[in-house]
């Protein structure tokens, strides 16, 4: 399991109840697929705090990860309006 960066893990804190946050912290790190960090950020903001949400877009991901960097960061004109290889909004990636 890779460890997260701090970004996500505060995400995952202000996402997710406390009675939640170490099943997230687990599930999400066990991606080990391409692009990791954005991924993991992709996932995090289609889920919006939803276990089941989380549990189905990590599916996706481990499926196809374009699927999931193309719905996370890019609307229904094909543009882009989210980058998540850089950290969350006032966060760090260490």
């Amino acid at each position: 399991m890779r460890p997260l960066p701090l970004d996500i893990r505060a995400r995952i804190e202000a996402d997710f109840p406390q009675d939640e946050r170490e099943w997230v912290f687990r599930k999400i790190a066990e991606y080990d697929g391409k692009e990791p960090y954005r991924v993991m950020r992709c996932i995090l903001h289609l889920a919006n705090g939803s276990l089941s949400r989380l549990e189905a877009e990590l599916k996706t991901a481990n499926q196809d990860y374009r699927d999931s960097i193309l719905f996370a960061e890019y609307n229904r004109a094909n543009e882009q309006i989210h980058d998540f290889t850089k950290p969350f909004h006032g966060e760090s990636s260490d």
